[in-house]
């Protein structure tokens, strides 16, 4: 089973350029897929930008697609609950100490010095981040993101579909 990060569901919207694999596998795997309130949030927020900056025909297009998704998944969107919330604060603490143990190694000379964008992204995870993954782990899910570093010191399950879509498991055979 998967969360899909909001990252990778943007991926498929119809103001992204065509990923036809991952599109269709998405389709294909639809019933083991599931989505955070948090990361509908993030797209109605999307939306809510684009109409202030006056793309209001990318905006219906992106409207259009939100209510698409929202009727497909209906019964697999989850909500966050005090033990997600709980985890949440847990994950955001753990990856905020793995982002000053960076910095540090990196003023240290341990590792390669960060450019200006690298500097930016080693302090962006956040509460969103945070949450999906928390809401993973909470159900025994992966989360499906191109996120990796901001997922990856929080432990919670996660995979890159677009560096390669995951491989369905064989179903066990009986040993006799």
């Amino acid at each position: 089973m998967y969360l899909i990060d909001t990252n990778i569901l943007s991926q498929i919207s119809p103001t992204k350029p065509g990923l036809p694999d991952l599109t269709q596998w998405i389709s294909d795997h639809a019933k083991d897929i599931f989505i955070s309130v948090v990361t509908i949030a993030e797209v109605k927020a999307g939306i809510r930008n684009l109409e202030v900056k006056g793309a209001t025909r990318r905006a219906r297009m992106l409207k259009d697609w939100l209510s698409e998704v929202l009727l497909v998944y209906a019964d697999r969107i989850l909500g966050v609950d005090l033990q997600t919330a709980c985890l949440t604060g847990e994950f955001m603490a753990i990856a905020r100490l793995a982002q000053m143990a960076e910095k540090k190694r990196a003023a240290a000379g341990d590792v390669l010095p960060l450019n200006k964008k690298e500097k930016q992204r080693v302090i962006k995870t956040g509460f969103e981040d945070a949450c999906i993954a928390a809401t993973a782990a909470i159900n025994g899910f992966t989360v499906l993101t191109q996120n990796v570093k901001d997922f990856r010191p929080m432990g919670a399950k996660w995979h890159d579909p677009l560096v390669i879509l995951p491989v369905d498991e064989l179903p066990k055979r009986k040993v006799k």
